[in-house]
Formats: C-alpha cells, structure tokens, sequence
C-alpha cells in the first residue's frame, strides 16, 4: 500500500495513475513507474535521490534481501 507524500492518505489505484482522498494525484509515467516526488520539489537543489542513494539502494537490492518475500510472494 502507498501512502500520499504530502498527506499520508492511502493511494488508491485511479484512471493512469493513483489518488488520495484528498484529491492529490500521481500519474503513471509512460515507462509504467509513478513518480511520487511532490511538484513543488521537483526543481529542487536535491529533488530526488543522489548517486550514493541510488548506489546504496541497487546494493541492498542485489545482495537478495527481498528474496524470502519474492520466493514467499510467487508461492500465493
């Protein structure tokens, strides 16, 4: 489950997209992924994730921690 960056709310799936009670709203970008970074942030000095968080995140990925749960996940 999502939560709305910029209240907390449940996201829930809508029309290309997700949508808060409160009416915020993210788009599904044409490469299939929703981009959750708030408007407002987005010009930024640090919008986003930097290469270290990038690099930190592929190495958690790689090194099989969510293993257990995809092998659990594909068993359902």
């Amino acid at each position: 489950m999502l939560a709305c960056p910029l209240c907390s709310a449940p996201l829930n799936a809508v029309d290309n997209g997700v949508a808060c009670p409160a009416g915020h709203r993210f788009d599904r970008a044409r490469q299939g992924y929703l981009n959750l970074l708030p408007v407002q942030h987005k010009n930024s000095r640090d919008p986003g994730d930097n290469l270290a968080m990038v690099e930190a995140r592929r190495d958690f990925l790689n090194a099989g921690h969510y293993a257990p749960v995809a092998r659990r996940l594909a068993e359902l």
